[in-house]
């Protein structure tokens, strides 16, 4: 029997704000994440060029999901497209024997000019370019993602599927699934979901508001 899991409106929990060398070498001067009736804000300065931090959350995981569905809509201001390097959204999913699977992925502003580019961990854990290759988001309209995950509890590895934007499905090629997991300590049966800025090669500023965050899963 198949099971299925729906967890929504994770905007409204509460999220803890990260910096350091491990997230990001150098910190923005001023960062915040803000729960609000309208979403949830993210909004960081920094004086330094590739200046970033993370906000965070943990979710039970109430089954051992095969299939997920990350889910999130986000809207830009008029800076990202100036002062973004990048829209980091991850998911690590640890399971029942503490292996710990890593879905990270970003919407890069800055490797093409004039685009945004998908992108992922690969088994080097170095960002690698998808062909998803689109128009950056629009300030002020809210982009709905969906994010497809799979996961492979016997063999150790998870792989993003998919990406869904606003209803147009683009597939990521096979040579760039199957991420090994790793066992890095984290608490068993959790779902841990980030979401991180980065400025780009010169100094500034830029806010996103996330909705609608949420997963669904299978098992």
């Amino acid at each position: 029997m198949s099971i299925s899991v729906v967890v929504s409106n994770l905007e409204n929990n509460t999220w803890t704000s990260h910096t350091g060398p491990s997230i990001n070498p150098a910190a923005p001067d001023g960062y915040q994440v803000i729960n609000t009736p309208a979403g949830l804000y993210l909004a960081m300065c920094s004086s330094v060029p590739y200046g970033g931090w993370l906000a965070s959350t943990d979710t039970p995981l109430l089954v051992q999901a095969t299939t997920m569905n990350f889910l999130y809509s986000v809207t830009v201001d008029d800076l990202t497209a100036i002062c973004a390097q990048v829209i980091e959204t991850d998911t690590k999913l640890t399971d029942s024997n503490n292996w710990t699977y890593d879905c990270s992925s970003q919407w890069n502003y800055a490797r093409i000019p004039g685009k945004i580019v998908f992108q992922i961990d690969n088994a080097s854990w170095t960002w690698v370019d998808t062909p998803i290759v689109l128009a950056p988001f629009q300030p002020g309209v809210e982009a709905r993602i969906n994010i497809q995950y799979a996961f492979d509890y016997t063999n150790h590895n998870s792989s993003i599927i998919s990406v869904n934007v606003n209803g147009t499905t683009y597939p990521i090629p096979i040579n760039l699934q199957n991420i090994p997991a790793q066992q890095v300590g984290w608490g068993k049966s959790d779902i841990h979901t980030q979401l991180q800025q980065c400025n780009n090669s010169k100094a500034g500023a830029y806010e996103l508001r996330f909705r609608n965050i949420g997963y669904q899963y299978n098992a």
